[in-house]
């Protein structure tokens, strides 16, 4: 049976309507109005339900690639591999192609992508070893992401579940650069060139009564900026290599410059930090303008360069510190930790110590998010010249009483500006700390892997069983030097999934 239309045209059944009712009046009208709604829900619901599967059969395996070309990879391959091969993610199991499925709304809405953005595509197989359905991916100014299936005269085009779908795509890798470039780095901050990503999360109304008010409504009007207006400003650590995943850094600036200042760029340096701030969205701008700014330069980031999404820091003074403080607190399924420089935000008032409080800026995290959050660091910075020292000092008691992991770095000769380039060193290796243990650990794994191997196998070219044993090493330690050897060794063999 041929595939119907998702749901009968909106001019089509105005234009009949019209007729009803000059020829036969409202009754032959409600008839033929209650026709066309039976007879778009059925096909609506089965167009819905079928566009990540078969005609007649659900899909077996889905390879998500950001281009047409659908390279071949093993199955179980760990994402480095998939990440060489030029493949974002290889779906085989019955749950991962639900939580795909998942994402068609119960009554989808008509997809239009337009000129919308082209994100990836879906090579759907059932049985046969050869994909048989092509679906992209497309994403709208507004944020939308749209299912537009590939081939048909009538291609079926769903509206998918935003957040649903934005969880499982951001979950794979977005770097859309090379891995074999030349080390490169940059002694000044430059302005990022055109086009630019919207980030992950929208700041609309639901979203920000979700996240910001726990659930509750909010009267704060969604955001209004328009990215191709934007100017995002970048400076990349010495020696920057995408062959070694670099961590991020946001610059939350009160001014207009947006630029991140030098005093940042000691820190990053030795912990290979890629810096980033968005021009013109300082204390002037409307809070939530400056919320959606942060995610934007994020996924702009992200897409640009090999970024660790586990390594995600937030950095502002002043008003800007206040912008960093209160994104982790209600993202921390985002950002791994903050340091806010002269300000700070918390989900109470803040005692002043004579009588009056600091306004609560959000409300307290929801208990998930909130135990998420007290694995997060937050390196909070003042000193004895900064009108803001008490709000904060007060702030860190706060969060330190309800268990987050919270440290103050009070500088004795600092105002409400700055600190010195060595104290924000200090506090931002602090929070950097968790995530230097972690890797020290898979490097530590995969070395012990790779040795294993090498005993084994010495310089003999690898037989299934070796090759098993490589792609081990690249997803016990990805990016790291036993990893890139362990792809260099599957390269040299000829392996298929490198070829």
């Amino acid at each position: 049976m041929p595939d119907r239309p998702l749901a009968a045209d909106p001019f089509a059944c105005s234009v009949r309507m019209n007729i009803a009712m000059r020829n036969n009046g409202w009754v032959l009208m409600v008839v033929v109005w209650s026709w066309l709604v039976a007879a778009s829900i059925p096909c609506f619901g089965q167009a819905a339900s079928t566009i990540f599967d078969l005609d007649g059969e659900r899909a077996q395996r889905i390879v998500v690639t950001p281009g047409d070309d659908r390279p071949d990879v093993p199955a179980g391959a760990p994402a480095m591999l998939l990440s060489l091969s030029g493949v974002l993610a290889d779906l085989r199991s019955a749950r991962e192609i639900e939580s795909l499925r998942a994402s068609i709304p119960r009554n989808p809405m008509i997809g239009d992508a337009g000129d919308a953005e082209r994100l990836c595509v879906l090579h759907v197989f059932g049985q046969e070893p050869q994909p048989v359905r092509r679906v992209d991916i497309f994403r709208d100014r507004r944020g939308e992401f749209i299912a537009v299936e590939r081939g048909p005269i009538q291609p079926r085009r769903i509206v998918l579940n935003r957040d649903a779908f934005a969880t499982m795509y951001f979950s794979w890798p977005v770097y859309r650069g090379g891995f074999d470039l030349e080390a490169m780095s940059t002694e000044q901050v430059f302005e990022l060139p055109q086009p630019y990503i919207a980030g992950r999360f929208i700041m609309d109304k639901p979203t920000l009564g979700e996240r910001f008010l726990a659930g509750g409504r909010t009267s704060l009007e969604p955001a209004d900026r328009v990215l191709e207006d934007e100017k995002f400003h970048v400076r990349l650590p010495r020696g920057y290599s995408p062959r070694t995943p670099a961590g991020l850094l946001i610059w939350v600036s009160p001014g207009s410059e947006g630029a991140p200042p030098e005093t940042l760029w000691p820190g990053a340096d030795s912990l290979n930090l890629i810096c980033i701030g968005a021009g013109q969205s300082g204390n002037l701008r409307s809070s939530v303008d400056r919320f959606q700014l942060v995610f934007d330069a994020l996924a702009t980031a992200m897409h640009r360069y090999h970024i660790d999404p586990r390594r995600v820091y937030l950095v502002g003074l002043s008003g800007g510190a206040k912008v960093s403080s209160i994104l982790l607190g209600c993202f921390p399924d985002v950002f791994a930790g903050a340091v806010p420089i002269a300000g700070l935000s918390c989900y109470e008032q803040i005692p002043s110590g004579t009588g009056f409080f600091y306004r609560a800026d959000y409300s307290r995290p929801k208990t998930a998010t909130f135990t998420l959050l007290k694995t997060r660091r937050i390196a909070a910075m003042t000193g004895r010249k900064d009108f803001n020292q008490v709000p904060v000092r007060q702030g860190v008691a706060l969060l330190q009483r309800d268990g987050l992991a919270v440290k103050i770095y009070d500088d004795p000769d600092m105002g409400h500006e700055l600190p010195r380039s060595e104290l924000f060193t200090e506090a931002l290796g602090w929070v950097d700390e968790p995530y230097r243990k972690s890797r020290e650990r898979e490097s530590m794994e995969a070395a012990k892997a790779m040795e294993a191997y090498r005993k084994r196998y010495g310089e003999r070219t690898p037989d299934e069983a070796g090759r098993r044993a490589l792609l081990k090493v690249m997803e016990a330690g990805p990016w790291t030097e036993a990893g890139w050897e362990a792809a260099g060794l599957l390269r040299k063999a000829e392996s298929p999934q490198l070829r």
